[in-house]
């Protein structure tokens, strides 16, 4: 007969636990015990456990339970702090973030300079400014989130807009603060965090993020995706024109130099002769500005293109697409959807994102959470 280890079968029971009392605030012991298989002497066990760690909290409330009255148990999300920092194209933003995800403080700091060690010099300047505002004792681990592809040791290979080769910035700020620190590309924190808040039961998501560049995070039989070096998901440096135009990256042709914002609106600005934001091109849309509309008409084309390679190469039960082009003008997943005409494939739904700005932050934040916890499971809602 096959012996189990106690300590490792009460680490099992205590991860079960407390990923069901995630999952259904304000449960009782009695529920947990029904929900989890777990007898109740051994529920009380780890409630008591988990109270003393300060991992749950009893609501002054109680709750009914067929004929009995029973105190509502609740994650405690205020048990510990994450600073999480978000690297973008012209800023580094800032959050001080609680363990279910929920934003306490943020700010950003501009970027005038790509070099490495003035960013990293930035990045540390931002942390000691949230650190301010955190309460020090409480914060658990530093989460980095850079639009890079990243080894799977959590090192940044390449970051083609900031010209960056086989750096570890995870590193130098673990070492410099002497706190735990974690460092993910942003397209894969995107579909951890669409993943845990609204489409916990679905096994095999892809997410897109269109921004200044295009990246992709996907999540098959319920695990993101790495690939053999970690590389999996740079979509935006598959090849779309062949011989177009020359990418940072060295290669010709694209994806995300037809598709990202910051094409879309080089083009757009090219045709009118004046600047404009992501907003007034929008706005240009809706007012169907014919530059605008020929712009757009290129985009949308060369976007669904993308979408039916992946969803032959991938076949997942849902897209999910952050872009603010996208999901502000309105009918633009409608024509996605009207340009997939393959009879081979039957096309998954296809969503825009409820978490546009949020998402990499968010699913850093989950990563960092389910470490701490040393949980597998983490079912958020927003």
């Amino acid at each position: 007969m096959e012996v189990v280890d106690v300590s490792v079968s009460r680490k099992i029971n205590t991860r079960i636990l407390l990923e069901t009392i995630i999952e259904n605030p304000g449960i009782s012991r009695a529920d947990l015990s029904r929900a989890t298989g777990l007898n109740k002497a051994t529920v009380s066990y780890i409630i008591k456990e988990l109270e003393d760690e300060g991992l749950i909290v009893f609501r002054n409330e109680k709750i009914t339970t067929g004929a009995r009255q029973a105190l509502a148990i609740d994650f405690n999300k205020e048990a510990g702090q994450q600073i999480v920092i978000e690297l973008k194209r012209d800023h580094i933003g800032g959050f001080l973030v609680n363990l279910l995800g929920e934003f306490e403080y943020q700010t950003a700091l501009s970027i005038e300079d790509k070099e490495y060690d003035v960013i990293k010099d930035d990045i540390i300047q931002v942390i000691q400014k949230i650190m301010s505002y955190a309460d020090q004792q409480r914060v658990i681990a530093i989460g980095i989130v850079v639009p890079a592809t990243v080894t799977l040791d959590k090192k940044i290979n390449f970051a083609s807009y900031f010209n960056w080769k086989n750096v570890d910035l995870r590193y130098d700020i673990e070492q410099h603060f002497g706190i735990e620190t974690f460092l993910e590309n942003e397209a894969n924190l995107g579909a951890i965090a669409e993943n845990n808040v609204y489409f916990h039961d679905t096994k095999d998501l892809i997410n897109i993020n269109i921004d200044s560049g295009v990246g992709l995070g996907v999540v098959l039989d319920g695990q993101i995706q790495y690939g053999y070096s970690g590389f999996l998901g740079e979509f935006g440096h598959t090849t779309l024109v062949p011989n177009g135009k020359l990418c940072s990256c060295g290669n010709r042709g694209c994806f995300e130099l037809y598709t990202s914002e910051h094409y879309v609106l080089e083009h757009y600005e090219a045709l009118r002769g004046t600047k404009a934001s992501v907003s007034e091109f929008i706005e240009a849309l809706r007012e169907e500005e014919a530059y605008a509309l020929a712009v757009y008409t290129e985009f949308i084309e060369y976007f669904t293109i993308g979408i039916h390679n992946l969803l032959v190469l991938l076949n997942p039960e849902i897209v999910v697409i952050n872009s603010r082009i996208i999901s502000e003008y309105a009918p633009s997943v409608e024509y996605v959807k009207a340009m997939l005409v393959s009879k081979e494939i039957n096309y998954c739904d296809i969503v825009v994102s409820k978490l546009p700005d949020t998402s990499s932050v968010i699913g850093m934040s989950n990563v960092i959470t389910k470490s701490f916890l040393g949980i597998e499971k983490l079912s958020l809602f927003r």
